[in-house]
């Protein structure tokens, strides 16, 4: 369950990765899984394609997505994802093909996942351009574990930044979110 306040189904790990990030993305309001089919008359005969999400922004917007790894992007899936772009862009939406697969961020965003009531709306201090160790961020934040536990919280919003690609750790540099 996300912060959404409902579970959305996935078929794949990579289909995970992609909620746990759009769980923190600011801005999102619904996610439905597997929400149409789409048909098309080809002159190769029918296709057909379901695609991943279909996600709701606060702002009225509407984004289509599909979920694939990138290393299993070939050329006939290329072409039906060049087909939903256009199906999307009819309606007004945006498409978009969420590719990644980083097995080290996703433990990171589970990870990080639980903190997300501990953000608090209280002004960050500013840090340098190049950012801080974490350990250093979390004691500017509050003591003890308490610090580390709104630091985490923070970098789940997005309010504070790190490579999420590298395990997290006492030494990663973490930075303010640029605009």
């Amino acid at each position: 369950m996300g912060a959404l306040g409902a579970s959305v189904g996935f078929e794949s790990l990579t289909e995970r990765g992609c909620l746990i990030e759009l769980d923190r993305t600011p801005g999102v309001v619904a996610i439905a899984s597997q929400p149409m089919w789409i048909r098309w008359t080809t002159p190769d005969g029918p296709r057909e394609h379901c695609p991943d999400y279909f996600v709701r922004l606060d702002d009225g917007h509407a984004v289509l997505m599909d979920v694939k790894p990138a290393t299993q992007i070939k050329d006939d899936v290329r072409r039906q994802f060049d087909m939903t772009a256009v199906f999307a862009a009819e309606r007004g939406w945006r498409y978009v093909v969420y590719d990644a697969e980083s097995v080290v961020r996703e433990a990171n965003l589970r990870f990080l996942g639980p903190f997300r009531d501990w953000a608090s709306s209280e002004e960050l201090p500013m840090l340098p351009e190049d950012g801080l160790p974490l350990a250093e961020v979390a004691a500017l934040l509050g003591v003890g574990s308490e610090g580390f536990a709104h630091c985490y919280a923070h970098l789940w919003s997005g309010a504070l930044e790190a490579d999420l690609d590298q395990a997290l750790n006492i030494r990663t540099i973490v930075w303010q979110r640029s605009v």
